[in-house]
Parts: C-alpha cells; sequence; structure tokens
C-alpha cells in the first residue's frame, strides 16, 4: 500500500535581492507574494491603489526554499518525491545532489529520489530562477500585452491584463510529498494518454495508453468511468505484465459538449 509523507508548511525563504540577500519564513503552497506579505516586504492592502505595483520590485530576483525533515528509509521501498506544481523555472536538490530542472508551472512534477533519500535528516533545496530574467533576450513575439509570457508556461494573466494587475513571481504553488510503493508487488503508471478516438451522438470510444514504470510488478488492472453524477458508464479489468498496454472503451450516449460560442 503507497504510503504518503508530506511535506507542506514551514519552509525557509531566501530572496537574492540587487539592494542585499534576505531571509523570510516561508509557508508551502503559497508564493513569493504571499510570503514577501507576511514578512512585510511588500504591504498587505496589496490590492489598494498602486500597491500592486510594489510586486515588480521583487519580480526580477531569484529565491531559494528549504526545508529540512527527518525521514525513515525502508529497505526494498521505492520514494517518488512529487509537487503538485512549481511556479516556474526551478532546480531541485535532495541532500545537495540535483534532482531535476523544471521549465513548466501549468503541470505537476514526480522524480525517483530513492538514491537520494537518507535516514534521519534531509534537507530539500529549491532554487527558483525569476521568470523574467528566464526569457530575457529570447525573440519578440505578437500578441496582446506584455509579450514575454509567450516563453513560460505558467498562469498568462499575471504579466497584466485589462482586468488585473501584473503579478509576476515563482512559488511552490501546491502540495509536495514523498510518497513509496514496493514494486515487488504493485504496479505504478509513469504517464497515460487518453483521447477520443471516434465519436457521434449514440456512442464514443475512448483509447485509454498506460505506462508503467519499468521496475514495477505485474498485475490486475480496473479501468471505470464515471459520468458527472457518478454513474459508472465503462469498465474494463484485465491482467498486465507489459509496460505499455492500450485499452480501447466504448461508451453508449455519450454527452457532447462544445467550447464556447461555438453552438
Amino acid at each position: 500500500v503507497m504510503e504518503k509523507f508530506l511535506l507542506n508548511g514551514q519552509w525557509k525563504g531566501k530572496c537574492y535581492s540587487a539592494d542585499g540577500d534576505f531571509s523570510f519564513d516561508a509557508k508551502v503552497p503559497g508564493s513569493t507574494i504571499n510570503d514577501l506579505m507576511n514578512c512585510g516586504k511588500l504591504p498587505k492592502d496589496i490590492f489598494w491603489r498602486d500597491n500592486s505595483d510594489r510586486v515588480q520590485d521583487f519580480e526580477k530576483f531569484d529565491y531559494d526554499y528549504e526545508k529540512s525533515f527527518n525521514f525513515e528509509v525502508k529497505e526494498g521501498l521505492k520514494y517518488i518525491l512529487n509537487f503538485q506544481r512549481l511556479d516556474t523555472y526551478c532546480d531541485i536538490f535532495l541532500n545537495g545532489r540535483k534532482i531535476a530542472t523544471t521549465l513548466n508551472g501549468l503541470i505537476s512534477h514526480n522524480f525517483d529520489v530513492t538514491d537520494a533519500l537518507v535516514n534521519g535528516e534531509n534537507k530539500l533545496l529549491i532554487h527558483f530562477t525569476s521568470p523574467v530574467t528566464a526569457v530575457e533576450g529570447k525573440p519578440h513575439m505578437p500578441g496582446a500585452f506584455t509579450t514575454e509570457r509567450m516563453h513560460t508556461r505558467r498562469v498568462q494573466c499575471t504579466y497584466f491584463w485589462d482586468w488585473v494587475a501584473r503579478f509576476v513571481c515563482c512559488g511552490i504553488c501546491g502540495d509536495v510529498d514523498i510518497t513509496s510503493y514496493d514494486p515487488t508487488t504493485e504496479i505504478r503508471i509513469a504517464d497515460n494518454y487518453i483521447y477520443t478516438k471516434y465519436i457521434d451522438e449514440d456512442s464514443a470510444e475512448i483509447v485509454v495508453k498506460l505506462n508503467f514504470e519499468k521496475d514495477s510488478a505485474a498485475g490486475q488492472i480496473n479501468l471505470k468511468v464515471y459520468d458527472p453524477e457518478g454513474n459508472q458508464v465503462a469498465h474494463h479489468e484485465r491482467y498486465c505484465a507489459e509496460e505499455v498496454t492500450r485499452i480501447n472503451l466504448d461508451i453508449e450516449n455519450p454527452r457532447l459538449w462544445y467550447p464556447s460560442g461555438y453552438g
């Protein structure tokens, strides 16, 4: 059975400011804007008059987020470090070892840290590069308002829109945890791809492609699809020992939808 070790809560932050580095107490999930407000570097009433402009004083700086934690490593288990969302350009270090570099603030990230974890105290460090300086010098692209945003996979409206101020920041915006599993007894999905192969008013054919971790055990797959009301509309079960499997599902009377403005 998979176990989860949550790393949310209190972290230590550091800002590499042009006027001198400073440290601050950080909270995860969160962002540099929240933490800078809490430590007094930004006004609490950030939406009052032109207070939001103060955020731009900190958008070109790099930041560190660090957390120490005690952990018990069990023999034979695999350990995965999971980030629900990282915003955006960052290098991840565990006990001084570089685990990964991320460039996408719109997806989750998962990394095998089995060889980097130690019994006892561990130190996790996330170094964020400013999303503004990360794209400096890149080609200009046509678009509304500022176009630097087009080079970065993060929330676009935070670069200023006609209805919101500019709030470009960094941070650990979602849950952080370490999960463990036994590769000799548990199946673990590395990634999946789901798409509609055919659809009309009477039926739909959905294709589910599953890629499993190379060291995952063989076992039974039980795949179910539910409608918005919680009713089961498709079911497939099979034994699988391959690294990749493809499942075709037929759904009767599918719910059809269209993007706004298309009817």
